[in-house]
């Protein structure tokens, strides 16, 4: 036992570096984004900002086309490293990569064969911007192809854990994405142009990221050019139900504000999904920490006792994000309102306010739901993640439709925090009943403990936020931290995990 908890103490600094990559790369892609979309739309106006966010937002939801290969690809490319099993790895990586290149192949051809029904019927484009728009379609669909081409080199870096690489490439496309889109503006270009930079970036990542996959893999391209049924059988039937999810996962995140519209207004929308749009963001903290868990856990499960190996990650990684996400939680809980009010206006400081308090509890939920989530997958159970999304759809279908009459908004976001929470609770008690627990009891306690300190503090943090003067809901904000860390350290944390916060430290800081 002490050479497993060894083992899980030299782990802790590689999870926390390759979590670091993951976070900074996507902060920073959203941080240009931020700067970058006031000039695009001053820039190109409303029509052509419109069809660019349009053209950004089907380019984007063609990475379902790949029918969850890159994820599949990651999961048992993991387990063949695991065992060393070369032969399978180079098949794992040629299946994946010939799918997506055959489906990113018909889906261009589709993609430009309804371009002309899109822009006349479904966009009414203008006769004016037709032929720039039309052009800028065929770019979009150009670029598909090597978008998934990417999507499974990214799974392949995350398999051998490279992720340094990975976000050194999703880096670079993010900068060229955003930086050169301002550029363009500012030289007087258009719409044409930026989707011309947007394949042109999207070729560029993917030819220099395969460059080093040979050497990654130790093996010459060509070898990896190989068909196997198994594999493919294998890849598609994981992938599969990670599609469904895929397909179920915006109408669960997105569908309660089809129901505002309709019961309320548009202008109810607007003060419904601000705060929603925000919470969501703070997604990329859990969301970096769950990629750098799913190859671990995959290899993990795949080894001999296996179990007991996963099982302690699985706990700590659930404990060690409830202590980071708790403070930024309550922050976020205590200054609702000055918050919105700096950021888009008082109006939407008094309207949103609870709501955003509402949502960001649901957030919570939302991301420690990852590491579960993360473990099932791991587990080749991704079909447990899809059942509980098709039994939640309908729930909150049916709840929102009650609600949002009686409640409005605020009715929207207690059903949409409620369902995050169910769905918390059935993916760890799936995750319980996988990895049976057997001697992991203590830190399951010590989880819940944790949970116990979640309950209390948001109820304190509630009573604060009502406070009018700033500087004492401040001194009151970090007087609840403190007691956050205090009881994390004394009753949430073991020897193990205090020894592995002071290495930690240790090593950032020397």
């Amino acid at each position: 036992m002490s050479q497993l908890k060894a083992r899980e103490s030299s782990r802790s600094f590689v999870l926390f570096k390759n979590s670091s990559y993951n976070v900074l790369s996507q902060g920073l892609i959203i941080i240009l984004s931020l700067w970058a979309i006031p000039i695009l739309v001053h820039g190109m106006g409303n029509e052509r900002f419109g069809l660019l966010a349009i053209l950004w937002s089907i380019v984007g939801y063609f990475s379902l086309l790949d029918f969850g290969i890159s994820r599949a690809t990651t999961k048992f490319l993991s387990e063949a490293i695991a065992h060393q099993d070369k032969k399978h790895s180079l098949k794992i990586i040629g299946v994946s990569l010939l799918i997506v290149s055959i489906v990113g192949l018909v889906s261009l051809f589709i993609f430009i064969g309804i371009t002309p029904y899109l822009l006349s019927h479904l966009f009414k484009v203008s006769p004016l911007l037709y032929d720039e728009a039309k052009s800028a379609f065929v770019y979009s669909a150009l670029s598909i192809p090597f978008m998934l081409i990417f999507g499974i080199i990214k799974g392949i870096q995350v398999a051998y854990e490279r992720f340094d690489l990975m976000n050194i490439y999703q880096g670079l496309s993010g900068i060229i994405q955003w930086v050169g889109s301002v550029l363009l503006i500012w030289l007087g270009f258009g719409l044409k142009e930026v989707m011309m930079l947007t394949l042109f970036s999207r070729i560029l990542i993917t030819i220099t990221s395969f460059l080093p996959l040979p050497k990654m893999v130790d093996a010459p391209f060509y070898r990896t050019v190989q068909w196997d049924h198994q594999v493919f059988r294998k890849l598609f039937y994981f992938g599969g139900w990670l599609t469904i999810v895929q397909i179920l996962n915006p109408l669960l995140v997105y569908f309660d504000r089809v129901l505002i519209g309709h019961y309320l207004n548009l202008s109810a929308v607007a003060y419904y999904s601000i705060p929603q749009e925000v919470m969501i963001r703070i997604l990329v903290i859990p969301a970096s920490i769950a990629l750098v868990l799913f190859p671990v856990f995959s290899k993990e499960s795949s080894i001999i006792d296996g179990q007991k190996n996963y099982s302690g990650l699985y706990y700590r990684s659930m404990n060690l994000l409830l202590f980071i996400m708790m403070p930024i939680i309550l922050v976020l809980i205590v200054f609702a309102h000055d918050i919105l009010s700096l950021w888009v206006g008082e109006q939407y400081g008094i309207e949103c306010t609870l709501v955003f308090q509402i949502v960001t509890c649901g957030i919570l939920f939302a991301s420690l739901g990852q590491i579960p989530t993360t473990l099932l997958q791991a587990l080749g159970r991704p079909d447990l993640c899809a059942k509980f999304f098709a039994l939640e759809l309908p729930l909150m279908i049916i709840l929102n439709i009650i609600i949002i009459p009686l409640l409005g908004i605020v009715g929207a976001a207690i059903t949409w925090s409620v369902r995050l929470a169910f769905d918390f609770g059935l993916l760890v008690f799936a995750g319980n009943r996988l990895i049976k627990k057997d001697d992991m009891n203590g830190l399951y306690r010590l989880f819940w403990k944790q949970t116990l300190q979640f309950v209390v503090l948001m109820v304190i943090v509630f009573g604060i936020s009502s406070i009018h003067g700033f500087l004492l809901k401040s001194i009151l904000t970090v007087l609840i931290i403190i007691i956050h860390f205090t009881w994390s350290w004394v009753w949430g944390f073991d020897n193990l995990d205090r020894q592995s916060v002071l290495n930690l430290k240790r090593k950032i800081f020397t």
